[in-house]
């Protein structure tokens, strides 16, 4: 028998609490957060009032991207530099070719992802500190 990981929907709504509270502080913007499970399945997803499409948008793509791919887009964006590849090369549309803002969220012990999170509506440095805030929100061990 299999036993997996999951997060769970306590964990999943700390995480938008914190990032809520971080956007509400570091932003003049609305911003849209999002949480997908390791399959890039949407978990959560809340978009502040103002908020755009795009931010909505953008936000799950980056948590959907951060999750498939099993690292932080950052890490996700330097990797596709170094190899010469476009977002295009991996074959999955639902992939953002952002820089940041994406995180993903890790099983303690195996480094699994256990799935994502996706900010958008900020700066670049504005979103990434809003995911790093709902990935710091929960102890995973």
């Amino acid at each position: 028998m299999y036993d997996k990981m999951v997060l769970d929907t306590r964990e999943v709504m700390a995480m938008m609490e914190a990032m809520l509270d971080a956007a509400r502080r570091l932003a003049d913007r609305p911003m849209g957060i999002s949480v997908v499970d390791d399959r890039g399945e949407l978990l959560a997803f809340a978009l502040m009032d103002g908020g755009t499409p795009m931010s909505r948008h953008y936000a799950i793509r980056k948590a959907y991207t951060a999750s498939r791919m099993g690292q932080d887009i950052r890490d996700f964006a330097e990797y596709r530099e170094q190899a010469g590849r476009q977002v295009a090369d991996f074959g999955d549309p639902k992939l953002v070719g952002a820089r940041r803002g994406g995180v993903v969220v890790r099983e303690p012990g195996s480094g699994r992802a256990l799935g994502g999170i996706g900010v958008s509506g900020g700066t670049p440095e504005e979103d990434e500190e809003v995911a790093r805030a709902g990935l710091g929100a929960v102890d995973l061990s």
